[in-house]
């Protein structure tokens, strides 16, 4: 049995309620909505309106300028976050280490450059494609691009499961320490939005937010679908042991997880996709050798429709009764980051233990269908030592974490 223990030292956040950790953190806390009227994306043809944008985001108060250039959206963003999580945690950027790794989940990865690329390629214009477009169509570029910058020569590796992308890819950064084949792995998510990206969800699940005084409403009876977000969360793992070795600033210790998937209808999260997220929770708590009293917290995919809302609020019941502990989506603040989203949610785990608070659900209406603790409207004081993270996808990709406090 691996009796390596992988900590969280590091965190590094571009997103619509603030780039950087103290920004992302103080508005996580008082409940600030980052979504609003889109404002650089064209969402005019679509039945949503409003999203969870990326503003003020200047990539050269991260990036070298020589290096942003040729690097699309996305890429900027992870390539912004990456460089902050390592700096949260104390490490050095840039030189060469053949000993650390890098994992990035992400949905859509570079769909302007796609998009780009074959509206120049339609026209018969080949002789007019940039060379500097194809890189970014690739969908391993934003992981590459923070080796990079990062000085990372480990294990590269990208990761598309859809909503669960970033959640697995702290998942894989755990195994890879565990296995031995790096000492230090920065992973997360990153997601950029575009009018392709969110028309991409109109028949399934966008919402139909135009009214400027309807909000993102998860786990309420008054819902009306998801409104998509963007930005990057990554994170710094390494062992327990080397964290404690260099005196290392640390969040949480990440205790295990599950990941699973549902054979279920992709869009309907019908009984057996509540079944399914149940059983991925419960084997996620066995692996980490907690028992469902001791969680105090659960980040859930909240995602806002009614299909999903119910399957998880059903999961949750399954496998906590009637002692389910607190309970909050993070997305009415932030939006559905996709790809990003489960390392959204990994943040806000890690976190809650460090400060001992529970972010909100803001705009939440009660659903006589669901009968969870919800954290509401306000940030919530607690003494958090187990905290559950899940990233639930269409298409069946279902994934758990669980975190706790250092002993």
């Amino acid at each position: 049995m691996n009796d390596k223990r992988v900590v969280v030292t590091g965190i590094g956040v571009i997103s619509p309620i603030g780039c950087g950790l103290a920004a992302f953190r103080k508005n996580l806390f008082a409940g600030t909505c980052g979504i609003r009227e889109a404002r650089d994306i064209d969402l005019s043809e679509l039945p949503c309106n409003k999203a969870g944008e990326v503003v003020d985001f200047n990539p050269k108060d991260f990036i070298p300028r020589k290096n942003i250039r040729y690097l699309d959206r996305v890429t900027l963003f992870a390539v912004s976050a990456a460089v902050l999580a390592m700096k949260d945690a104390g490490l050095d950027i840039g030189k060469a280490n053949a000993a650390r790794g890098t994992v990035l989940g992400s949905m859509y990865s570079g769909w302007s450059s796609i998009s780009s690329f074959r509206e120049v390629m339609e026209t018969d214009r080949l002789k007019r494609v940039s060379p500097a477009l194809f890189p970014n169509t690739v969908l391993n570029a934003p992981a590459s691009q923070v080796a990079i910058e990062l000085g990372n020569q480990g294990p590269c590796t990208s990761v598309n499961t859809g909503f669960s992308s970033g959640a697995d890819a702290i998942a894989l950064g755990c195994d890879y320490l565990k296995e031995g084949k790096a000492e230090i792995v920065i992973a997360g998510g990153a997601e950029e939005l575009n009018k392709w990206i969110a028309g991409s969800l109109v028949k399934n699940s966008l919402s139909h937010h135009r009214d400027v005084s309807d909000m993102y409403r998860v786990f309420s009876s008054d819902r009306k679908g998801i409104i998509p977000g963007e930005g990057a969360c990554m994170v710094v793992l390494e062992t327990r042991e080397q964290a404690l070795e260099r005196q290392a600033k640390v969040y949480c210790e990440i205790l295990g997880g599950f990941t699973g998937t549902s054979a279920a209808d992709s869009y309907s999260y019908a009984l057996t996709m509540e079944a399914d997220m149940a059983t991925v929770v419960q084997k996620a708590l066995e692996s980490s050798g907690v028992v469902k009293s001791e969680v105090d917290y659960i980040c859930a995919e909240g995602n806002g429709t009614r299909t999903g809302d119910l399957a998880e609020a059903g999961a949750i019941s399954r496998v906590f009764k009637n002692e389910s502990p607190w309970v909050s989506s993070i997305k009415p603040m932030i939006g559905h980051t996709s790809g990003a989203a489960g390392a959204f949610n990994a943040a806000a785990c890690c976190l809650a233990i460090r400060h001992g608070r529970l972010p909100p659900t803001i705009y939440y209406g009660e659903d006589p269908e669901i009968r969870l603790r919800i954290v509401a409207d306000r940030a919530k004081k607690a003494n958090v030592q187990k905290a559950v993270s899940n990233a639930f996808s269409t298409g069946g990709n279902t994934t758990t974490i669980v975190f706790g406090g250092m002993d």
